[in-house]
């Protein structure tokens, strides 16, 4: 392995998940499919040709998928690299796709894969299981590198290649997430030249080879991706529509922050889909024409991340009265369409494992007093609730455009209970450093992946802990239900785990994250992933 991969720069990964209970999928316009579909009314067989022009929110650092954990970023690069499986976005069933078939043994230590044959990558190296354990290896060796790949792979105790199509994983301790792993852009296969690359190039797409349908024409960050068409593809998932080459020659991601610019440049015909559509947007949008496509993220949903080692937040009655003083069906109704929820719990509605906590999360103002004042805090002359001199305040750090006036209510709802808020919006590649040096209170965010380890990656204080958890019982319990040698087991150490989360305030749950896209009704075939990630091979333009 190359010192090169050894020195990429920390990205925490974001995720996509297992076998959820249910997928919440929301659409509107000509859409409504869990996976997205034919968002017009084009008559005929689907056109080849053409370029998409998509307009999106924001950009990452890094479009190399074992490094990033960029939402839009994925959206990119899933359209480049493939994965051993592929997850159905509305069933979560497993599906082949590189592996054409699989055995996993009873106790979830010892995954076989059969791989398909006559698999190449875009620079013409074929796919085979050495390939694939060099991939599992590198993620494995890059550690906090690669926060969530390392996660998924954790605990490997060997892989075995007895032939070009055969790889056997084995691991210490059952893992019950890793067969959903392997459908992830995270543990997706790169071709053994962008393993030795240097991470920097990797990060701007150079040298960034997978057996996907598209290649990386060329990326500048913060401004555009451009991705093309790859001849002779010739592998797709069953769930896909069609085999062979993608319809389209050209996708084209362009960033453009301003909601307003990006709804302009959708009705004048510059951009063909767009993201993020605000809630004020949607009616004008959808009285023109325009199709609406919408999927509830799976994972964490938009939270209050607590960085623990502030005092703010050593007090239990602090973080209680915080979680039960911010009015979410406010929130909810005043700034949001039907289309986004409020968090009934510590995880998305749509995930594996989800435990209904609204009760516990609802808005009670005199109680979040009561507990301050029981905990020895008095009002100031300034109306906020303090002890020993020092005011109840955190800062929240806010990178989503959009949620800015989420932030802003928030403020006020406290303000009304005796807590201060200041809110200091930034950049993703600013909040970035700001995380990394511990410079903060609270970070808002969500994190997607289809199965509820996203909650050990994320919150175990003896792993990665990007949020600088506290160290408790809830990290024996994360461990514990990723290790579960039977589903009944796990799902009952998971439900012990979010009533901890919930109960201790561990983090602030808010919203579900749904991310509303926009497009002109020549766009077809418009589909998500498991994780509500664009999957874009099968999608062409009517003319």
């Amino acid at each position: 392995m190359s010192e090169a991969r050894h020195n990429r720069q920390r990205r925490l990964a974001a995720i996509t998940f297992t076998a959820l209970l249910t997928s919440a999928v929301v659409a509107c316009g000509s859409g409504g499919s869990a996976g997205g579909g034919d968002t017009g009314a084009a008559d005929g067989p689907p056109q080849a040709g053409g370029s998409l022009r998509i307009g999106i929110s924001s950009d990452a650092a890094c479009l190399d998928p074992h490094q990033t954990g960029n939402h839009n970023v994925i959206s990119m690069n899933r359209q480049v690299v493939d994965s051993l499986t592929d997850q159905d976005a509305e069933t979560l069933e497993l599906a082949p796709w590189l592996a054409e078939s699989w055995e996993v043994n009873p106790t979830n230590t010892e995954f076989t894969f059969t791989l398909r044959d006559g698999v190449t990558f875009s620079d013409g190296t074929a796919f085979d299981s050495s390939v694939v354990k060099a991939n599992l290896e590198s993620i494995a060796e890059l550690g906090a590198l690669s926060a969530l790949g390392a996660a998924m792979v954790a605990g490997i105790q060997s892989i075995d290649t007895p032939d070009p199509r055969t790889v056997v994983v084995r691991f210490s301790e059952p893992n019950a997430q890793f067969l959903t792993a392997t459908s992830t852009t995270t543990l997706g296969m790169l071709a053994p030249a962008s393993l030795e690359a240097a991470p920097e190039a990797l990060c701007n797409g150079d040298g960034l080879i997978g057996t996907g349908p598209f290649t990386v024409e060329s990326r500048t960050p913060d401004s555009a991706t451009v991705l093309a068409k790859r001849e002779g593809y010739n592998w797709s998932s069953e769930f896909a529509e069609h085999t062979g080459d993608a319809y389209l020659d050209r996708i084209e991601f362009r960033i453009v922050p301003e909601s307003s610019v990006r709804v302009g440049s959708l009705q004048s015909g510059e951009l063909e889909i767009i993201d993020g559509t605000a809630p004020q947007d949607i009616p004008v949008l959808e009285s023109s024409g325009f199709a609406l496509e919408a999927r509830a993220n799976p994972g964490i949903p938009m939270v209050l991340f607590l960085n623990r080692e502030k005092p703010v937040w050593q007090d239990p009655a602090v973080r209680k009265a915080v979680q039960i003083g911010i009015n979410r069906q406010q929130l909810m109704d005043t700034l949001f369409t039907d289309l986004t929820p409020a968090s009934k719990g510590a995880l998305a509605a749509t995930t594996n494992g989800f435990v209904d906590q609204s009760e516990q999360l609802a808005y009670n103002p005199d109680e979040a007093r009561a507990l301050l004042e029981e905990a020895g805090y008095t009002r100031n002359g300034s109306g906020l609730y303090e002890k020993n001199g020092q005011a109840v305040t955190f800062d929240v750090i806010q990178f989503y455009a959009n949620e800015t006036p989420t932030i802003e209510l928030m403020q006020q709802q406290l303000a009304e209970i005796g807590i201060g808020v200041e809110i200091r919006a930034m950049s993703s590649s600013e909040s970035d450093a700001v995380e990394a040096a511990g410079d903060w209170d609270t970070i808002y965010a969500h994190w997607t992946r289809p199965d509820p380890d996203i909650l050990r990656v994320i919150l175990d204080s003896t792993g990665e802990n990007p949020y600088r958890n506290a160290p408790s019982e809830l990290d024996a319990l994360l461990q514990a239900q990723a290790v579960a040698p039977s589903q009944e087991e796990r799902t009952q150490i998971l439900g012990q785990a979010l009533d901890f989360i919930v109960d201790d305030a561990v983090l602030i749950p808010i919203h579900d994250f749904v991310n509303v896209w926009a497009m002109t009704e020549s766009v077809q075939g418009f589909t998500f992933d498991s994780g509500s990630r664009l999957k874009l091979y099968d999608t062409w333009l009517s003319s």
